[in-house]
């Protein structure tokens, strides 16, 4: 559980505030005037272009989980810092996408590692308490964004509080990365792709296509229907509220049913 636990704060950090503190922001932003919906786009697709990268090359990188967690949460803490500086539209883009690609070597290096482990002490249905943690990521951002829109603060407020939460976070957990051990961990990819592999991940865009982009934009719209930030600022709290129970979830449906008929 205590390696449970880490997982799912490491995940927090990386997807609550790595992948997602842009999505409570971005209305903060457009209220400061600061930015457009359409340059907002473009931030995201940073990101999601910085994790795309991050994925593939986690995939092949020598490099041990404890290291890998270790460095993707201080990139994390660093660049989410690093946007409540009015330093432009490029070194924002460039902020974010070292942000995308240091929450996938997060994500991928603190899953494999808490699979693992769960594996060898046969308790797999932990996995659903790691990957809690990014329902709990976004509700701690978006509960932190909603009170500071409440008490009328800027975007660069926001920015400089998550990161400080990223900050705190990050050296909790520190000294916990040594339960993963020294050993490397790299993946050996064949290059050739089996027909159900191919069909795998042409599911998973599909599931980012529909969730990803609705995600990132779901304050926004919320501030078009209406305008008082103490009703659309809990979109994001609740949207992360429902993927906290989901994974929550999916952990004891799957001691009952296959993974197939849980997806």
């Amino acid at each position: 559980m205590r390696i449970a636990l880490v997982g799912l704060a490491a995940l927090a950090v990386a997807m609550g505030i790595g992948r997602f503190a842009f999505t409570p922001i971005l209305p903060m932003m457009l209220l400061d005037g600061g930015l457009s919906v359409a340059a907002g786009g473009w931030l995201a697709a940073a990101n999601y272009l910085g994790y795309l990268v991050g994925a593939l090359w986690a995939g092949v990188a020598r490099a041990t989980a404890a290291t890998a967690m270790r460095a993707g949460l201080a990139v994390i803490s660093v660049t989410t810092l690093g946007m409540a500086f009015d330093a432009g539209f490029a070194t924002w883009a460039v902020l974010r996408f070292f942000a995308g690609a240091a929450s996938a070597w997060v994500m991928i290096h603190t899953s494999a590692w808490c699979l693992e482990t769960f594996a060898l002490l046969k308790r797999p249905m932990l996995a659903g308490v790691v990957f809690a943690g990014v329902g709990s990521g976004i509700i701690a951002a978006g509960s932190l964004c909603l009170l500071l829109m409440a008490l009328h603060a800027n975007s660069a407020s926001a920015w400089l509080l998550l990161g400080g939460v990223a900050i705190v976070v990050t050296m909790l957990l520190w000294p916990m990365f040594r339960l993963a051990g020294g050993a490397e961990r790299r993946t050996h990819a064949t290059g050739r792709w089996t027909w159900q592999e191919a069909r795998l991940v042409a599911a998973y865009g599909a599931y980012g296509l529909g969730y990803i982009i609705p995600a990132t934009f779901l304050p926004v719209m919320a501030r078009e229907v209406v305008s008082d930030p103490a009703l659309f600022g809990w979109a994001w709290p609740a949207f992360g509220a429902a993927a906290l129970l989901s994974a929550l979830g999916v952990a004891l449906l799957g001691g009952r049913f296959s993974h197939r008929a849980v997806w």
